[in-house]
């Protein structure tokens, strides 16, 4: 896609430091996030929790808020 990592982390809402803390693994993003920065990358978010053939009114785990540090 040719992002860079400042400009996925605009697009998210979030800083270039959380959202490199994020991809190092470092930090690990909420359902909110996830779904913000997969549709950003366009990436299935599914695919990170093995959830692909659920039904979503299964994945009441995407409404956490997000956590971050700014």
């Amino acid at each position: 896609m040719g992002l860079t990592q400042e400009t996925v982390a605009e697009l998210a809402g979030i800083s270039t430091r959380w959202y490199q803390q994020i991809e190092s693994g470092r930090r690990t993003p909420s359902g909110r996030l996830l779904l913000r920065l997969c549709a950003i990358l366009q990436i299935d978010a599914r695919l990170f929790y093995g959830t692909v053939g659920l039904d979503p009114a299964q994945l009441n785990w995407l409404d956490q808020s997000d956590h971050q540090a700014g």
